[in-house]
């Protein structure tokens, strides 16, 4: 379901992998963050040589996300360790109903038509590097949704930039926020393996069917889909102790 997610949006499906690894493979939840940032991070790296090949990753975007981006990731995934299970599953599912929202704001927008080098300012770079960073490593979400619409929206880059540059973000912070987890605690590698193959197949079914459908309709579905999930996360850890 998260491949077929991938392959039919091109994004979107990491918000759907810790909430598959926590109640459907019960994963704990610090573990599923680490098993989900390896698949976030494989995945979007795989995804971002195509968009290298057609000159579409702003190499200079990349520095300045990924150089505060990358300790706040690795602070991220040690901090993560100091809070309780629901604590995070709260977190995580008010984040969730926030991109939700976002995502369905944005379905009907046309592609933007920006340049394909843009040259984003300097402090709104590494402030908007070192949140997504930190959010990647506390609660394993590879931050697509927000750092698209930063680069497209914010920094008034073209779309096809903003994608390519967005994955190669996500991978550098995946990994990074993936062995702050390591050293604190043990990852099922057998589990992941299997996830990550399964992931594949989904993404490339997702991919060869995508053009049948509308892509503003498919925004809008799992836009509802992560809602209604997020909601059912937050209120199920709500009331902690």
């Amino acid at each position: 379901a998260v491949g077929l997610s991938l392959g039919l949006l091109g994004g979107g499906g990491s918000v759907l992998m810790i909430p598959v690894f926590v109640y459907v493979a019960r994963t704990a939840v610090n573990e599923a963050i680490a098993m989900s940032l390896v698949i976030v991070g494989i995945s979007s790296a795989g995804a971002s040589i195509r968009y290298f090949k057609k000159g579409s990753v702003n190499r200079r975007l990349v520095v300045l996300f990924v150089v505060p981006g990358v300790a706040a990731s690795f602070i991220g995934a040690r901090i993560a360790g100091a809070f309780s299970s629901d604590r995070l599953l709260l977190m995580f599912g008010i984040l969730m109903t926030v991109i939700s929202v976002i995502l369905f704001a944005k379905s009907g927008e046309k592609p933007g038509t920006g340049p394909a080098v843009c040259r984003p300012g300097l402090a709104l770079s590494i402030f908007a590097g070192s949140l997504i960073g930190f959010l990647t490593g506390l609660l394993g979400v590879g931050g697509g949704f927000l750092i698209v619409p930063a680069i497209a929206l914010l920094m008034r880059c073209s779309l096809q930039t903003a994608i390519g540059t967005s994955l190669v973000i996500i991978a550098v912070n995946s990994f990074t926020g993936f062995i702050g987890h390591l050293s604190t605690m043990h990852v099922d590698f057998g589990l992941t393996a299997v996830f990550l193959a399964s992931t594949a197949a989904g993404a490339f079914a997702g991919a060869r069917y995508s053009g049948r459908f509308s892509t503003a309709a498919l925004q809008k579905g799992f836009a509802v889909l992560i809602f209604a999930v997020g909601c059912l996360i937050t209120f199920q850890h709500l009331n902690f102790k």
